[in-house]
């Protein structure tokens, strides 16, 4: 028996909407684009070699506009709890002067959007690598951020380090 080629062309259009439908979720979902502003976050902390002074503050100051008013960092290991994004500024602009190299990468992530309000919270582990010259800096925090949307942009509410999986005690970039 022989199928007639309208069904065909009815299923393979059906096909190509629903794969229309899945790309669009992915690529412009609010999951997707808070996930892509982790990757952000993670481009502005690392450094693939040395760089002027100027282009270090430039992306120190690139974090600081993905603070939300009235921001929070809780970084109980070390500083305490952190909310002016000055202190934000001299942490990212310390972590890219720490080493001629810098690797900040968020792996593991687990991302949830609030339903119903403009919040979403991203878990990950922080793993850190610093090139220091006559050998390498390792740390790694696992981290809890909260992020608001405002205007149609995800800024960091929250961040929290939850447990300190690996510290090299000589690193010190804090």
């Amino acid at each position: 028996m022989r199928v007639a080629p309208r069904i065909y062309r009815i299923v393979l259009a059906l096909l190509v909407l629903a794969l229309l439908g899945i790309g669009f979720q992915y690529f412009f979902s609010d999951r997707a684009r808070l996930n892509r502003r982790l990757t952000e976050l993670e481009e502005l902390l690392s450094k693939e070699g040395p760089e002027e002074q100027i282009e270090a503050a430039t992306n120190a100051r690139a974090v600081t506009r993905m603070l939300a008013p009235g921001f929070v960092l809780v970084a109980a290991p070390y500083e305490g709890t952190i909310t002016d994004p000055r202190q934000v500024f001299s942490g990212a602009l310390r972590l890219r002067q720490a080493g001629s190299a810098v690797d900040v990468d968020f792996g593991s992530r687990e991302i949830e959007i609030r339903p119903g309000s403009a919040t979403g919270v991203a878990g990950f582990l922080a793993r850190v690598t610093i090139d220091l010259g006559d050998r390498t800096g390792r740390e790694g925090y696992r981290v809890r951020t909260v992020w608001t949307k405002e205007d149609g942009t995800w800024l960091l509410a929250e961040a929290e380090v939850l447990e300190v999986l690996e510290g090299d005690e000589g690193l010190r970039w804090w």
